[in-house]
């Protein structure tokens, strides 16, 4: 495992937190590194089930943000899944989605609101899986 590169990735998923949750909004250039860490980190510890995983959350947010024109998950959310996606690989990303939904369901019903940012749950999803894989 490389620690440089996943301190790196969680340094980043912190920033992306904070501007998510204070702004419904994740900076492109931050999102951009994000991606080049977790490729980095999943072609030197996660090949080729990094790419799988990566593949897999680009489709799957994408025909979301195709289909809802952007309304029910927006751009950040789908370069942060790809992020994560090459971080944690397949088939954990589909655990991932799975638990960033029922985190992010919960804290909308305690919350009582519609619209959450999906971005801390996604982060916080990959690194419970990183350190307990399922």
């Amino acid at each position: 495992m490389n620690y440089f590169l996943l301190a790196v990735l969680i340094f980043i998923f912190l920033a992306l937190v904070i501007y998510d949750l204070k702004t419904q909004k994740m900076p492109i250039w931050l999102l951009v590194f994000a991606i080049a860490a977790g490729l980095g980190y999943g072609a030197r510890n996660n090949f080729p089930s990094g790419f799988l995983g990566a593949a897999f959350i680009f489709c799957f947010f994408g025909l979301f943000y195709v289909f809802s024109k952007g309304k029910l998950i927006g751009t950040g959310d789908l370069l942060l899944g790809v992020a994560l996606g090459f971080f944690i690989g397949w088939p954990n990303s589909v655990w991932m989605l799975v638990l960033a939904a029922t985190l992010g369901l919960i804290a909308a019903v305690i919350k009582k609101r519609h619209k959450i940012p999906f971005g801390p749950f996604l982060i916080l999803s990959s690194l419970i899986l990183l350190f307990f894989p399922i």
